[in-house]
């Protein structure tokens, strides 16, 4: 049995959204890649505090600071930076959080490609089970995203303030989106496992 128009309607919307996530997570990535092998992302730049001023920092780093309004914090660029800060750079700019999208919209992608299927039903116990794969997911591989961003933030920030033993925003930051979202997912699978769970012993009883 074909799915209804109505059914269809609700999710190839979603799909062509997943599907365009997916392409723009990509683009980023070979970006990235491509700016980092063409040498053409040769700057970094990163918030620190204003204290940061009163430490010279020594050749060949040669950073220049930006004394904000309110003179608490500073933006240090670093020229010419070194292929292990280039690096730090590439990571501590997004790519692992892309990587993290990229597999979360290809699993939800997934999902709802199997829902579109001809005779699916949508509601089965399979369907609670890649739901509750893609929230696990979420929740892993967006908690080490963010933890690898933060951890290669701070390095960098280390890089440059060897001897700094801050590390508030500028030295490291650490998002958790990840955990509402993953969290509401397992939700949501653990609904349609007990939907599911129902209607089996209704089926069961008629």
């Amino acid at each position: 049995m074909a799915p209804s128009s109505r059914r269809s309607g609700a999710l190839r919307p979603l799909r062509a959204l997943l599907t365009v996530t997916v392409v723009a997570n990509v683009g980023f990535l070979v970006i990235a890649a491509i700016d980092w092998i063409m040498g053409t992302w040769n700057r970094s730049e990163f918030w620190a505090p204003a204290d940061a001023l009163t430490t010279p920092v020594i050749d060949p780093l040669l950073p220049a600071f930006t004394v904000q309004a309110d003179n608490v914090a500073v933006v240090v660029t670093v020229a010419d930076q070194t292929p292990a800060q280039a690096v730090l750079d590439v990571i501590a700019g997004g790519t692992p959080g892309a990587i993290a999208w990229l597999v979360i919209a290809v699993l939800a992608r997934r999902i709802v490609t199997a829902a579109l299927g001809p005779g699916v039903d949508p509601f089965a116990a399979a369907t609670a089970g890649r739901i509750r794969r893609l929230g696990i997911v979420i929740l892993t591989a967006g908690g080490l995203a963010e933890l690898i961003s933060a951890a290669a933030e701070y390095t960098l920030y280390r890089s440059v303030f060897k001897d700094s033993s801050f590390t508030g925003a500028g030295a490291a930051t650490f998002s958790l989106w990840w955990l509402p979202l993953g969290l509401a997912v397992l939700a949501f699978a653990a609904v349609v496992r007990h939907g599911s769970a129902l209607r089996a012993e209704l089926d069961e009883v008629i």
